[in-house]
């Protein structure tokens, strides 16, 4: 047997005998409310565990000058004040390729408490799944990698290069003082993995991605007076019309087979999808303002700024039809969420590596895929670093019941094990 697959092998037995006890840890985190832009207790338990592995354990954070000077970034609108990232860094001792694993520790709100069968912080265990707001999206796959990297410390493992673990904040909110300062601050690793919950296939893509927002002006007046005035909310169906067609018609246009590869994605590689409306102030006034949000995602096969100008083209022909409108016209603004397209290349060694670990653990090699939602590794493509994303299966991402299925982050955590060695010994 060789000296790697000799450590794979030590390291495989080591994480199924520490198995619960990281069943533990996950449950643990999940208890940790982590909303996002309030990460920072999520994070110092995040520095505990690391310390615990013997890691090198430093704060990152960048001020909002540096990284908004990088192209493709945004304001995200929360303090990157007082929620450090924190890295640990287990030191390399030869020559081989670094790596950074990736994981963010924040998660969105969990909503309204009724919706849920049980507390949304419960991090409770039953038949397999253990579960919270969190639980799959993604402190699962945090703690795969801290399962993996604790297995290998007690097998012997020495990284023949640097192998880091990116604790991240930020994810949800677009990953501009998470991943994207850990990229900026320290050396770039040779490779970088994300352990999103992303199970069916390896993911090597995602859509450019846009929010925007149209303030429809009207005129206010008394509802007794009603037909003095002009009312924005019945003036911006029309709108809301226009950019549903426009959604239908660039999902016609514009399609790539990565896209659609993963389980709900079929037939759609893109979409044009109006989040929020909101019109007037008071039941007894003609709405005086209308205001919709919507999140547009788009392809490498077009420009940033061609997106742009189809949206204010649709918003102005839309207007055009109505008097009012011809004289008052909508504003469309851009804000939040501006993310650039990522494709990494499928043939790169980093992948291929990936997907031989993961079917030397399910007994099936996985294919690859492009998600349609937005993840942090589009950093790691925007600065050259090769990346992809594998992480553990589960329900109710961003809704009521979130949970994971514990067996799934088992079988990441040992496919991170079987990755990590062979990805560091490549010279």
């Amino acid at each position: 047997m060789s000296s790697d697959a000799a450590i794979v092998a030590r390291a495989l037995e080591a994480l199924d005998g520490a198995w619960e006890d990281e069943v533990r840890l996950l449950s643990e985190m999940v208890r940790i409310p982590s909303v996002v832009g309030r990460e920072r207790e999520v994070q110092r338990w995040a520095r505990h565990r690391m310390e615990e592995l013997d890691l090198a354990v430093r704060e990152v954070s960048l001020p909002d000058e540096e990284l908004l000077a990088v192209p493709g970034t945004f304001d995200p609108g929360i303090d990157g004040e007082g929620r450090p990232n924190v890295v640990g860094l287990w030191p390399g001792d030869g020559e081989g390729r670094s790596l950074a694993l990736n994981a963010h520790v924040d998660v969105v709100d969990p909503g309204p408490r009724e919706a849920w069968s049980r507390d949304p912080w419960s991090g409770e265990r039953e038949d397999g799944w253990l579960h919270g707001r969190g639980a799959v999206d993604m402190k699962g796959g945090w703690i795969a990698i801290h399962a993996a990297l604790r297995a290998l410390r007690e097998a012997g493992y020495r990284p023949p290069a640097d192998l880091r673990f990116d604790s991240v904040v930020e994810e949800e909110a677009g990953g501009v003082h998470g991943a994207l300062a850990c990229l900026l601050a320290l050396p770039r690793p040779d490779g970088m993995v994300i352990t999103e919950p992303l199970w069916s296939h390896v993911v090597v893509g995602h859509p450019g991605i846009l929010y925007f927002r149209v303030r429809v002006p009207g005129r206010s007046v008394h509802a007794a007076l009603a037909q003095h005035g002009v009312s924005a909310l019945h003036e911006a169906m029309p709108i809301v019309a226009a950019l549903r067609d426009l959604d239908e018609h660039r999902a016609r246009r514009h399609r790539h087979p990565l896209f659609e590869r993963l389980p709900g994605c079929e037939g759609r590689s893109v979409h044009l999808v109006v989040g929020r409306f909101r019109a007037g102030e008071w039941p007894s006034t003609v709405p005086g303002e209308a205001v919709l949000e919507a999140r547009l995602s788009w392809l490498p096969d077009e420009t940033e700024e061609e997106v742009r100008r189809e949206v204010t083209r649709t918003v102005r022909t839309a207007a055009e039809a109505s008097a009012w409108l011809r004289e008052h016209p909508p504003r469309v603004e851009w804000f939040g969420w501006r993310g650039q397209p990522w494709l990494q290349d499928p043939g790169h060694p980093l992948v291929e590596l990936l997907r031989d670990a993961v079917a030397a653990e399910r007994g099936d090699r996985p294919d690859v895929a492009a998600d349609t939602a937005g993840l942090d590794a589009r950093w790691a493509g925007q600065l050259g670093v090769p990346c992809a994303v594998f992480g553990p299966d589960g329900e109710g991402i961003h809704g009521a019941n979130e949970r994971v299925d514990l067996a799934s982050v088992r079988t990441v955590a040992r496919t991170l094990v079987r990755f990590i060695v062979s990805w560091q010994s490549l010279r």
